[in-house]
């Protein structure tokens, strides 16, 4: 009994054993999405901002609000194309940069009557994108060697939208609308490290 008590508290006492470690490195992806919901697409949704919703008349109320297509009466096909944005990114320890520079928003549209009181409309936009390269070099010389890093991203990101949409205007001064809106998103991820000593 002695030695069956001797031998479970000898396989109960900590003992040391001998660390793995494996250097883990995870570049950032960096992955920005500019204009994410700030700028409205439209020609004058980007002056008015969400204001615009309310009232909206042209051929961006496919995306913005379907019942505001009954307020135009006339076929009107328009376009437009916000500001260009520049994005860049610098790594702090890196020697390189990269950046993007994208229109955005942006959109194409039509609108037309189907009946005295009923409109469609259509748009395709794209509201926000993305496309980077960052690639990056570091030797630093030691008193015992070299050490070298290579570090490169890549991301893509890309949202566009159509947009279908019928808004009804009943004499009365009811507005309604409803619509279909198909979304594509394509998202790219690109990452690598290297380190040599």
């Amino acid at each position: 009994m002695k030695r069956g008590l001797l031998a479970i508290a000898v396989w109960l006492m900590p003992a040391t054993a001998a660390a793995q470690t494996e250097a883990v490195t995870t570049p950032p992806p960096n992955l920005v999405v500019p204009n994410y919901n700030i700028v409205p697409v439209g020609p004058f949704a980007g002056l008015e901002g969400t204001a615009y919703v309310a009232r909206v008349e042209d051929p961006s109320g496919a995306w913005f609000n379907p019942a505001g297509l009954a307020r135009h009466k006339p076929a009107q096909i328009s376009g437009s194309a916000g500001v260009y944005s520049n994005t860049t990114i610098s790594p702090e320890s890196l020697p390189n940069q990269g950046g993007s520079i994208q229109q955005l928003p942006n959109f194409v549209g039509f609108m037309m009557n189907l009946r005295e009181d009923l409109t469609a409309g259509f748009a395709v936009l794209t509201n926000n994108a993305w496309n980077q390269v960052t690639d990056a070099q570091l030797v630093t010389r030691l008193p015992t060697g070299q050490e070298r890093f290579a570090y490169s991203a890549d991301s893509e990101y890309k949202r566009r939208i159509a947009a279908f949409s019928v808004g009804y205007h009943h004499s009365g001064g009811l507005r309604v609308g409803g619509g279909f809106a198909l979304s594509l998103t394509t998202l790219r991820l690109v990452e690598s490290t290297s380190d040599r000593i």
